[in-house]
């Protein structure tokens, strides 16, 4: 009997200590990517270039035409920068220490020529040769070997922006546009949010696309439209633009998004991981 009272509490002590482990996995599985990018006080994230050695910097004045000020993502757990030097895309790959950023190989960069390319020139320069950095709040300093700095301010994303999202779902019916429309090297309609541009884009099956929109916290209305002029299948855009621009709210739930129309018409989209 004394047996058995003893073996009944080792059961029960295992599996108390079972669910405390299970509840530890499960708290460790929720951690999301959204805590990564948005979370004060760390490296990773994106940043917007503000200031060049203590002086504000606006690349529209560099080049004398509109452009967009330069960019810099930090992805500490894949050791990898990447970003907008005002002219091209980059990426590179780094080694990150508490102090220091260092490139582990060159930057590759899109080919764009911009006004001699000299700012863009000296850019990577600066981020070839980071020898400290220092975060405050949401400020983020980098300076050189010659105590030349660049100085960038986080930008905070939505939750809407921290992934891509591509299609699964038509109203409740799970779609593949390879069976759908008999073409196995057509990819699946895939969806990006730009709110600091305040847009839409990404490939609706057919052509590249991209949507002014204006967001209203709960849903966002749509404004001008432009794709490619590539032709597409039967009805199929008239379908995907007809809930996409017409968002009357749209919902999260456990990794998958879902917009909705005025008419409760619906597209279920699943997020891509980077």
């Amino acid at each position: 009997m004394k047996t058995i009272r003893i073996f009944s509490i080792l059961i029960i002590i295992i599996f108390l200590i079972s669910c405390q482990d299970s509840k530890k996995e499960e708290k460790n599985v929720s951690g999301t990517v959204e805590d990564i990018y948005v979370e004060k006080d760390t490296l990773g994230g994106i940043w917007n270039l503000h200031k060049v050695n203590d002086t504000l910097f606006d690349i529209t004045k560099m080049y004398g035409f509109d452009a967009d000020n330069p960019t810099l993502k930090i992805e500490v757990f894949k050791n990898h920068i990447s970003g907008f030097s005002g002219c091209n895309g980059y990426e590179a790959n780094v080694k990150i220490d508490s102090t220091k950023i260092t490139l582990t190989d060159g930057i590759l960069a899109t080919e764009i020529g911009c006004g001699g390319n000299i700012w863009e020139n000296d850019y990577f320069s600066r981020l070839g040769d980071i020898n400290s950095y220092k975060i405050t709040k949401d400020t983020l300093k980098l300076e050189n070997s010659n105590n030349k700095s660049m100085t960038f301010l986080r930008r905070h994303l939505h939750k809407l922006e921290l992934n891509s999202w591509e299609l699964t779902k038509v109203n409740d019916t799970f779609f593949d546009i390879k069976k759908e429309y008999g073409n196995e090297n057509e990819p699946q309609p895939i969806i990006t949010f730009n709110f600091e541009k305040n847009t839409i884009g990404g490939w609706n099956g057919c052509n590249s696309f991209g949507m002014e929109i204006e967001f209203k916290g709960d849903y966002y209305n749509s404004g001008a439209y432009n794709s490619d002029a590539r032709g597409c299948y039967k009805g199929w855009l008239e379908k995907f633009n007809g809930i996409l621009a017409d968002n009357k709210s749209y919902r999260i739930d456990n990794g998958i998004l879902t917009l909705t129309n005025s008419s409760g018409k619906t597209l279920s989209f699943k997020k891509l991981k980077e």
